[in-house]
């Protein structure tokens, strides 16, 4: 089983009774985040404005321990992005990002709240983070070229779109996939009757590989979500041509 990378206090198992909780933040919950660095002090800001649930905190907190260096750039962008925690992590603790755009049809009310916690306790992030209400299809007119992708759990073929988003303009890009698209997928009808959901992450290394890709799996702890596989990819240098 995966450890906790963020927040470790979660690896000690006394603190289990936290992590699958889908309520709301509460204030009390503050207490599950004691310490005085930046990421409990964020946390617990988060638990303040009652900014989203517990277990999307958790989850975002770990996918951007794996994927910020992976997928960082100067700007960063969060498709699929809901509450936008995510592109909030990198603008607080990526100092060389100028900007963490969040992509989806609709903003929450759960983004204004956890912008309130990002800007009490990191007032840097101010002006850096952008909410774009539009579907995934326009990403590629909303998004920079050369941006950083992230997408967690962009259900079923969405993780597709942000991959050859990423594909077609060499971007580096760390993905969580949910509800694997079996069916559709391109993977080899032996592999996805014996390997189902998994053969469907294999074809899209594949397809990664083939494009130039370096790619990397990897995974935040099953205590927060058995859809746990992370996919980091980053394009390949091209030698320069003679």
């Amino acid at each position: 089983m995966s450890n906790f990378r963020f927040l470790k206090q979660f690896n000690d198992p006394e603190n289990t009774w936290v992590v699958d909780k889908r309520r709301r933040l509460q204030p009390r919950d503050e207490r599950a985040f004691p310490g005085e660095g930046a990421v409990d002090r964020f946390a617990r800001a988060l638990c303040k404005h009652r900014a989203t649930c517990f277990r999307e905190l958790v989850e975002s907190f770990e996918f951007f321990a794996l994927a910020r260096k992976h997928a960082r750039a100067k700007v960063v962008a969060d498709l699929c992005g809901g509450h936008g925690l995510v592109a909030v992590l990198f603008a607080m603790f990526e100092r060389n990002v100028e900007r963490a755009l969040v992509l989806d049809s609709s903003r929450p009310a759960s983004f204004d709240r956890i912008l309130l916690a990002a800007e009490e306790a990191a007032p840097w992030t101010a002006g850096r983070i952008e909410y774009i209400e539009a579907k995934l299809k326009t990403a590629a007119q909303n998004i920079p070229c050369d941006a950083g992708l992230i997408a967690v759990h962009a259900c079923g073929a969405k993780t597709d779109r942000v991959l050859e988003l990423a594909i077609a303009n060499h971007m580096p890009v760390a993905v969580m996939p949910c509800c694997h698209p079996v069916s559709t997928s391109k993977a080899p009808p032996a592999l996805k009757k014996a390997l189902a959901h998994l053969a469907v992450d294999v074809d899209r290394t594949y397809q990664l590989e083939a494009s130039n890709f370096h790619v990397h799996w990897t995974s935040v702890s099953e205590r927060i979500t058995r859809m746990n596989r992370v996919i980091l990819a980053r394009p390949r240098s091209v030698p320069a041509a003679t």
